[in-house]
Formats: structure tokens, sequence, C-alpha cells
């Protein structure tokens, strides 16, 4: 289920309703309203066409077709017609259309055309269509031909297409088709769904498209969902209605049927009223698959950000990413790259980073870390494709625990549990360590600010709008500090996968080793370690799934000094009191020393 990113998506586009004589309703199918102009810009005849072949149509009648002449471009336009014709032809190299066809008259905007009798559409399809002379060529009507989204043209004129081509990268002819007939009613929907997933014994929801057919389009629906001999009903209101169009659809959440055993079952969902009442489309329904799991996988997208302090517009990342964790404090995933500065540990990154700053999700979806896919305007905008990424059903559950193995030694072990049997593995792990809050002082920990100074921006940005152009004293979360590769870890998953049957995999990470471009250890706090493990696609290298733990701080990650009073080291820190992983090899440190008594003291000790 990937369809939250917008509330309502276009099959086909635009339309208008409208009623023919006798009250019968009428429905326009199209691909939406034109949007760029084209023409060869030679003095020659145009047809330019769209081909149906959509089994919802069929049984349908076309009854004429609105043709868009664009804006002051019409003069030294003739000879407009409509026509409806089975295969494109040429007879003397000009267009035969083999069904209908109709004179109009040369008009600016959308020019109707009737035709005498109806055409029923069968199930081989057909070719709807206009042409029209440049008699007189000008600057204006050199470009008359109007397109739209999508990819359904085809192009035949007397000079430059000399046989008929489709060319689907134009996108799709601005061109609407009056359908009318006995299966065209007032109120008419149908459901379009992929397989779907639900954990047993539990309530769960499915996310449909309800499709309309009908000439008033759809407020309101009321649905029956049954699989496994268990039915469940409901009702939903949309927060944007549908608008009267043949083929629009909107985006709603439906409740599934409990089922008690775990299995894959057919489910059909039936769209069985619209706006109040009974759907009057022919097919109002929908079958696919639903398996239900006794173990359902949870999904945690993993955002990769890609960043640095010199760049003066990565602040967008500290802010968006730190919104995020406040928005979803248990679930949002995060690991930071950072690059060329005293933070980076390699230049080796897991998706295509070609500027900063960069965000990835799943490695997936290139996004910006605060707007998302959102224009600026539009403001905060990360969290909807991280919901949608949420949304995915993920392949496994993977869980992941930490203990310090020995001296500065962290072991991290993740745990995969797999719902269902499968011969084949296409899957890998990988692991990284992070830290929070790095922070230090001098030069090489400024934070470029690109937004010092200015206005305009999201709220969320006031402090580096208040800040200077470089900002000291910052605290950096999610900072990868060591990995167990860039991408997966071959063979740490294997085949047969059997359904609920645990895999584990144990990655060792030495914390001496965990150094920065320039060889200077990054661990500052054992306080603030997190392992991140994934499940990755072991043909692409993408995220399927992820889960992170917090490394406890414990005494045998530093090396355990006893003095002859029985005291043992507790703690390492460096000279300025900042908490140390280990000892460091050639510096003076300052040890915390426990009794059994429970008295504290504080040591110097040069580590040789």
């Amino acid at each position: 289920m990937r369809s939250r990113l917008l509330a309502i998506l276009f099959v086909l586009a635009s339309a208008t309703v409208a009623l023919a004589q006798g009250n019968t309703p009428e429905l326009t199918f199209s691909y939406g309203n034109p949007e760029k102009l084209y023409g060869t810009g030679k003095q020659e005849s145009y047809d330019v066409a769209i081909q149906l072949r959509d089994t919802n149509l069929v049984g349908i009648q076309v009854r004429g077709l609105r043709i868009y002449m664009p804006q002051g471009r019409t003069e030294g336009l003739a000879n407009l017609r409509g026509w409806l014709t089975r295969e494109l032809t040429l007879e003397a190299k000009k267009n035969m259309p083999d069904i209908a066809e109709a004179e109009a008259d040369i008009a600016e905007g959308w020019v109707e055309v009737r035709f005498d009798e109806p055409y029923t559409i069968t199930g081989e399809g057909l070719y709807l269509g206009y042409s029209f002379d440049t008699a007189e060529l000008n600057e204006q009507n050199k470009n008359a031909i109007a397109l739209t989204t999508g990819a359904n043209v085809w192009i035949h004129s007397s000079r430059t297409y000399r046989k008929w081509f489709s060319h689907p990268e134009m996108g799709a002819l601005a061109l609407q088709v009056i359908l009318g007939g006995p299966d065209i009613h007032e109120h008419a929907a149908s459901v379009m769904f992929g397989p779907v997933n639900a954990p047993v014994g539990h309530e769960a929801q499915a996310e449909i498209n309800v499709v309309n057919y009908g000439s008033a389009g759809i407020r309101s629906f009321d649905y029956q969902a049954e699989a496994g001999g268990q039915i469940s009903t409901g009702h939903v209101d949309l927060d944007m209605p549908v608008e009267a169009r043949f083929g629009l659809y909107a985006t709603a959440a439906i409740d599934l049927p409990v089922l008690p055993d775990r299995g894959t079952y057919p489910l059909t969902i039936t769209v069985t009223r619209v706006n109040g009442a009974d759907n009057q489309w022919r097919q109002p329904q929908s079958t696919q698959l639903l398996t239900a799991y006794s173990r359902y996988p949870k999904k945690r997208p993993l955002v990769e950000e890609y960043t640095g302090t010199w760049c003066q517009w990565c602040p967008r990342g500290i802010v968006g990413l730190e919104k995020m964790h406040e928005l979803y404090p248990d679930e949002f995933i995060c690991i930071s790259y950072h690059n060329q500065d005293v933070m980076a540990f390699t230049s080796y990154y897991p998706s295509n980073v070609q500027s900063f700053p960069n965000c990835w999700i799943d490695r997936v979806a290139q996004v910006d870390a605060y707007y998302g896919l959102n224009q600026p305007e539009q403001g905060f905008g990360i969290d909807q494709i991280w919901q949608l990424a949420a949304d995915v059903q993920a392949p496994a559950d993977i869980d992941v625990t930490t203990r310090w193995a020995a001296d500065s030694v962290l072991e991290a072990t993740a745990h995969v549990i797999f719902p269902v049997n499968r011969d084949d593995c296409p899957y890998e792990l990988a692991f990284a360590l992070l830290a929070d809050s790095l922070t230090g002082k001098g030069q090489e920990w400024l934070q470029q600010n690109g937004f010092s100074g200015q206005s305009g921006h999201p709220e969320d940005f006031r402090f580096f709008m208040d800040a200077p152009s470089q900002v000291s004293g910052l605290k950096f979360n999610d900072v990868i500090i060591m990995r167990s590769g860039t991408f997966g870890i071959e063979g740490s998953l294997t085949a047969p996968i059997i359904e609920e049957q645990e895999q584990q995999y144990t990655y060792t990470f030495d914390l001496t080793r965990a150094l920065n471009t320039e060889g200077r250890n990054m661990v500052q706090s054992l306080d603030n370690l997190r392992v991140v493990a994934m499940l990755l696609s072991a043909d692409d290298g993408t995220v399927l799934n992820c889960n992170q733990q917090h490394a406890e701080p414990s005494p045998l990650a530093i090396r355990n000094i006893s003095g002859s009073d029985g005291r043992t080291a507790t703690a390492v820190f460096d000279l300025q009191g900042r908490r140390q992983a280990v000892l460091q090899s050639g510096r003076l440190s300052i040890v915390r020393t426990t009794g059994h008594d429970g008295s504290v003291h504080f040591v110097k000790q040069l580590s040789r």
C-alpha cells in the first residue's frame, strides 16, 4: 500500500457531466485539461487520435467528442472534423475513418462534435480523434495541438508524419469523449486494490481505490469485504469527493474481516452503495488474495541523510530529522552520513549522492530531509513520504540486541523472523553503529548556516534564522561512526526460509577502530551509542526493514583497572570531562573508580 501521498489519483482525468435528451446521464472520458501545445511549424494537414481499449468501456456508447482548440491560435485553421475508427488507415495519403465523422465549426476552447448515431464500444477498442488544416500558417497556429498528462497520442500529417505514428512520450491528446448509453448511471463505482496482508485474530485495515463511473461522482460509499467466510462492512465519507469523471478514483481505508486462522484466502470487496444510493455499476466488486499471518511484520523505514558542517543548507536536515524524532520517538530510525568534516568516516555511500544536503528513504526515494517532496511554500513534508514507506509490507520482522563481549567490543545480533516459507533467500543483513550528541570546540565543529538573517522560512527554522552564519555548540545526532559494509553481508541469512523460525546473525564492532577519516576515535560517550540492523534486498541493496537498539554502558567496555585496595574502574573521561569508550593510547585520562563500599574516587592514568 503506497497510496497516501495523494488523496486523489487520476487514471483518466478531466470530465464534465451533461444530460442528453430524455435525461439520460452522460459522462466524459479524457486524460486531463490541456497543458502544452504541439505542432510541426509547417503549413500542413493534421490527423490526431487516442486509442481506447479499456474493458470498463465495453458496451458503453460514444456519442460525441469535445476538441480543444487553443485560445488565440485558431486564425488560419480550417476543416475541423471529429471522427471514430476501428483502425487508423490512409487512402491516397488521407485519413479514412470507418465508423463515424462529423464536421465542427472552428472556435476557441472546447468545441463539441456530435455523431448522428452513437457507437457502442466493443472489446476490440477503437480510435477517436480529429483533423484540421493549417490553411494559412502564422506564428500563433503553428502549435495548435493540445496535449495533457498521459501516454496516448497518434499523429499523421500531410508533410511531416506521412504515416500514422504513436508518440506516447509527447503525453496524451487533450480530447474529451462523451459517453452515454444504458450502462451510464448516476451513482456507480467499483474498487481496485492489490494483494493484502493482515494479522490473524486482529482487526486490520486495507487501502483501496474506489473508482467513479457515475454522473454524480462519489462523496461517500458503503462496502462489504468477505474472506474465509468472515465478513466486514462499513461506510466511508471521503475527505475529498471524487468528481463526476469516468475512471477517476480516490484512496480510502476499509476494515478487513478478522480471520481466526493463518493462510491465504480470496478477498472480495464490493462497493454496495454510492452517495447513499444503491450502486448501479455492472461490476461493483474486485477480488485479490489476503494472507493472514500469525506474526505480522512491523515495517520501519530507514532514513539516510548526507550532510556536512561545511554545507550551509544542511541545517534543513538537522531541523527536519529532529522534528521526525519528536513526532515518532519510538519508530523513526535515521542514519546521518557526514562528508568531509570531523564526523566523516567514509565517502562510500549506499545511495547515489550527487550533492549536499541529500536524503533517501529505504534507498528507494530521494527526498528533502525537511520538505520531503513538497515545494518550500508547502512546508514540512518528509513525514508524508516516511509514512508511505511505513505502509509498505515488510517481508520479515527484525529485532536487534547488543552486548559488551570484551574490552571495547560490542556485539550486535539481528533476530529475523519471516512469516511464510521460501525455498530461496534473496535477503541480507547489514549493521551500523551510531553516535548521538557528538559535539566539540573549534573551527572543525562549526556548522555553516545559510539561513542566518533570513526570513520567510517555516518557523521550525527560527533557531537557524536567528543564529550566526557559523553555529557553534551544536550536538549532532544519528551520526554513523562504523558499519558492517556499504551494503549487505553475504550469507548473513540462509535458505530455505522456514515460517516463524528465527534466524540470527551477530556482527562485532571494535570501538578502538571507530575512526574518522583523520584517524581520530569518534566515540565520545558510551551512553549515546546505538546499533541499527537492516534487512536488505540481496539484489539491489534497498532497505526492506530495520530496527535499532541503544547500547547500554558496561564496565566491560573499559579496560578493567583494579588497584590493591580492590577498587574497579567504572568510567573513563578525557581531561575536558567527556566520557570515553576506552582509555586512549598515549593519552592522559581521568578514571572513575568504585570501591566495594560504594565510594567513588577519580584518578589520572596514562595508557601506554
